[in-house]
Formats: C-alpha cells, sequence, structure tokens
C-alpha cells in the first residue's frame, strides 16, 4: 500500500494550476525530500494605519515591508494611486474577484472553476426586507441586492507547503493558491471571523531581479510572520513526518549553513552565536559576605530545538498588474522558541535565528 500512495496524491493535484500542481509533485517524488507539510495562514498585504479600526485585528498576523508601489497614470495623464497602500491592494483585490476573464477556483485545491453564478453569489447576497404601506397597511416583501463592502476585505489566506530536503539540509517552501479574506459580522457589525472568497493559484518567482524595473510589476513587498507564524504542530503531513527538533538541530551543526540574526540587521552569526545556539551549562559561584563560603550554582540553558513553537516565514510577493498574477519568492525563515519566567510561564516567543531557504 505504501508503493500506491504518492501516485494517487499525484492524481489529485493533477489540477489546472499546473506548474503550481507538478512542482507539488515533484516533490513528492523527490527521494531527498522527507518531508513535505501543508498549512493555510492568513496574511495582510497591506500596511495598517491607526485610524483603520477593521484592520488593527490583523496587525499581528505579519509584518509587511513595501519595496515598491507604482501607480501608472491613467488615459487622462493623472495619477490614479490612492493615498495609502491598504486602499490599493483592496483596488486590486476588487479587480480579481470581478473580472470574470480572471480564472478563480471555489477551493483550495484549484480542481473546480468557479463559474459566474458562483461568483455572483460570492461578491453579493440577496436580503428579505418587509415595507408597510403608509395608507393601506399592507405588507410588501422586497428582495434586495447588496454587494459586500470592500472596505471588509481584510487579507488574504494562502495555502502552503513547507518541507525539508534532507541531502541539501534545508528548508524549502512553496505557495500554491491565496484567496481573498472577507471580514464577517453580524446584522449588528459585531465581527464573526474570516471567509475565503474565490481561490487563485500562485506562481514561483523565475526572474525576481528584473521585475524591479518592469512596469508591469507594480507591488513588490515582503512579509514575515508573527502571531500567524504556523505553529510546529499545526502543518498537515504530506509526505513523511514532522520532526522540527530533528531538522533544526542538523541546520545548527551544520558548517555549511549560514545562520543569521534576529535583531533587525540580520547580520551573520558569529561561532560563538552558533555555539550558544546548541545550549549549555553556566556555572555561578557566589560567596557569603560573612562566612566566605562559596556557593556553586549551575543552570542548563536548552537548545533552541528543545523549545520550538512556530516557524517564522519571511516572503516576498510580487504582482504583476498586466497579468494579474501574484508570483512568490522564498527568502528563508526562523524557528521561534518560547521564553519562560522563573515558574515556567510562557511570557512570549522570539526567533533563534534566521536561515535562507530553497524554493
Amino acid at each position: 500500500m505504501r508503493h500506491l500512495f504518492y501516485p494517487l496524491l499525484l492524481l489529485a493535484f493533477a489540477s489546472p494550476s499546473g506548474t503550481r500542481a507538478q512542482a507539488l509533485a515533484d516533490l513528492l517524488q523527490d527521494p531527498h525530500i522527507v518531508w513535505v507539510g501543508e498549512v493555510f495562514t492568513d496574511y495582510r498585504f497591506a500596511t495598517v494605519l491607526p485610524t483603520q479600526t477593521a484592520q488593527l485585528a490583523t496587525y499581528d498576523w505579519n509584518a509587511v515591508a513595501v519595496e515598491k508601489l507604482l501607480s501608472k497614470p491613467t488615459d487622462a495623464g493623472f495619477a490614479s494611486s490612492p493615498d495609502f497602500v491598504d486602499m490599493f491592494w483592496q483596488a486590486l483585490t476588487a479587480d480579481w474577484l470581478t473580472d470574470y476573464g480572471l480564472t478563480a477556483y471555489e477551493t483550495a485545491d484549484l480542481q473546480v472553476v468557479a463559474d459566474e453564478a458562483y461568483r455572483g453569489r460570492l461578491t453579493s447576497k440577496l436580503d428579505t426586507v418587509t415595507t408597510v404601506d403608509p395608507a393601506s397597511y399592507e405588507e410588501r416583501i422586497l428582495i434586495i441586492r447588496q454587494d459586500f463592502n470592500y472596505d471588509d476585505l481584510i487579507g488574504v489566506r494562502v495555502r502552503e507547503v513547507l518541507y525539508f530536503d534532507q541531502q541539501q539540509q534545508a528548508f524549502g517552501y512553496q505557495a500554491l493558491a491565496f484567496a481573498p479574506l472577507l471580514n464577517t459580522f453580524t446584522a449588528d457589525r459585531e465581527p464573526t471571523g474570516y471567509t475565503s472568497l474565490l481561490w487563485f493559484p500562485i506562481q514561483a518567482a523565475d526572474q525576481p531581479q528584473a521585475w524591479w524595473t518592469a512596469d508591469e510589476f507594480t507591488y513588490i513587498f515582503e512579509t514575515k510572520t508573527r502571531e500567524n507564524s504556523p505553529s510546529i504542530t499545526g502543518f498537515r503531513d504530506v509526505k513523511g513526518q514532522a520532526n522540527f527538533p530533528a531538522f533544526v538541530e542538523t541546520i545548527v551543526n551544520k558548517p555549511a549553513v549560514q545562520l543569521f540574526g534576529t535583531d533587525g540587521d540580520y547580520d551573520p552569526l558569529a561561532e560563538w552565536e552558533v555555539a550558544a545556539l546548541s545550549g549549555g551549562i553556566d556555572t555561578l559561584t557566589t560567596f557569603d559576605p560573612v562566612t566566605y563560603k562559596a556557593t556553586v550554582t549551575t543552570n542548563k540553558t536548552p537548545a533552541v530545538w528543545e523549545s520550538l513553537a512556530s516557524i517564522r516565514l519571511a516572503v516576498r510577493w510580487f504582482y504583476d498588474e498586466r497579468n494579474k498574477q501574484l508570483y512568490y519568492a522564498f527568502n528563508g525563515l526562523a524557528p521561534t522558541v518560547k521564553v519562560v519566567n522563573d515558574a515556567g510561564n510562557i511570557l512570549y516567543y522570539k526567533p533563534a535565528f534566521y536561515v535562507r531557504g530553497r524554493m
């Protein structure tokens, strides 16, 4: 039965998304890829201003560094760029949803193409309203179509794959599909959560160096997950079994792998800093001021792979406005560790180091 598993998966992933399905199929066949895990992550792809109360809930999802924002003038010669990046991104999202010439799918596996009727049901709703004639007191029931508020487009949900290459001793990443996220409310505007709308394929960036000066690429930005960083137990195993402590230990102990700091400058870690990631025992000697008796205490610092919490992903995104296509390039990741107090209570999580990844 073990020999039948991968071929069946390959058939399941042979969807109209073409190259993305093939890229995932290649991972399943590659003998050096010992683990493949799937996860769905919610992102915000725009900056958040303090006045945007609807978007504040997403602020801690991830960091956004806007690296290129190009707004081409209209045919009349006037600039059409909104003042803020979030409005720019919402305009792009609205374009995806309403352009019926752009292929969209009902689900994240990109198997079923969404037809016009399905897309229409997502982007509008029918409300039943009862009115009373003031003269005759006759009740009338009206069916009113209401489009949803595009201000409630809060971000995107991305179907992602993380994997570990045993030969290269490195993590790799693929972004397969994304769906705009709609902030949903009750009739009294109480938030109820987020709903993913239509799904669109994402392509890997093949020549990103040339895209910085290409006019068709109007939006380039990097995200680093924060509160939405996938937990080490949050992946669905597609191939093999996740063993993040072993994966991270392998990377730390491999001399050829360059590790980077996390204090904002991303400088390469020195040898002693890399050695400290493996933990150790600190010895502290104190003296009684009266008896001069020496007391020796030891404190064990665990290795980073012994206290892993989540995986912080760093991804650069490229939007091709001419073809309405989103691309990605995997920059790398940072395993996060738990920081606890003397009582063992978790205070916060912090990245242990950054490492570049492969696509």
